[in-house]
């Protein structure tokens, strides 16, 4: 009969086999480093996302600033009578470059009544046929 080798690391309780394990203390040391690992990643991960989030808070800041200097407000705006290019320019006037994913999010800061779902993709595809809009870089648009 073969005699299995022991794990490093670990004892038996027991002579009996497959009696219950338990980690020794070197084996807890390491799994202590890993679970700082661990956490030190997930805080490094929410940090970026923190960046992230301040990005885009002030891409919409930005654009509610462009659009409350520029907008006069009448007695009643029809909620359908603007397009998506309308918003989309006025997101634009501040003459910073944006993404699409920023123009979009910027357009429903703004206002603009919308239920779709792929709105980003309507955005790209409506940023590609206006003529005052140029593209900077990938995924990159500006007002000309």
């Amino acid at each position: 009969m073969r005699r299995r080798a022991r794990r490093k690391g670990v004892r038996r309780r027991s002579g009996l086999p497959g009696a219950a394990r338990r980690p020794t203390h070197s084996a807890r040391v390491v799994s202590s480093e890993h679970l700082i690992e661990t956490l030190e990643e997930a805080l490094r991960l929410l940090r970026e996302q923190r960046g992230q989030l301040d990005t885009r808070i002030q891409v919409i800041e930005n654009a509610l600033r462009t659009l409350r200097a520029g907008h006069q407000p009448t007695a009643v705006e029809p909620t359908r009578a603007h397009s998506l290019a309308g918003y989309i320019e006025r997101v634009l006037a501040g003459g910073a470059a944006m993404t699409v994913k920023e123009i979009t999010l910027a357009v429903v800061a703004a206002g603009y009544p919308t239920r779709n779902k792929t709105l980003a993709k309507s955005v790209g595809a409506t940023l590609a046929k206006m003529p005052g809009v140029v593209k900077v870089g990938r995924g990159l648009y500006r007002k000309k």
